[in-house]
């Protein structure tokens, strides 16, 4: 792989990961305990993938009082990417936006 194809795959991890940590959080909300975790398998997988490519992530997480996994931010490089407020997302990263 040449590095502007490395680059262009991790953006795309990036954004599965965005994509999963909302479903995370949809899930969560509406109160889908199964698709809740299956998501959340998916985002933390997307996590360590990311890892591996040398980038340091931060998915922070908690559990609300019906057992649901609820993640309030991304942070990727020690920058927050995104923060969710009650499952929606407070700030949209602009690569989502764009491309």
């Amino acid at each position: 792989m040449t590095k502007k194809e490395i680059v262009e795959y991790v953006k795309h991890i990036q954004a599965r990961l965005y994509h999963s940590v909302s479903n995370v959080n949809h899930y969560a909300h509406i109160g889908d305990s199964v698709k809740n975790k299956i998501a959340y398998g998916e985002a933390i997988t997307l996590a360590w993938n990311m890892q591996d490519w040398g980038h340091e992530i931060g998915l922070p997480v908690w559990e609300d009082d019906n057992g649901n996994i609820r993640i309030p931010e991304i942070i990727i490089d020690g920058d927050r990417w995104v923060e969710f407020w009650d499952g929606i997302p407070h700030e949209l990263p602009i690569d989502i936006l764009i491309g």
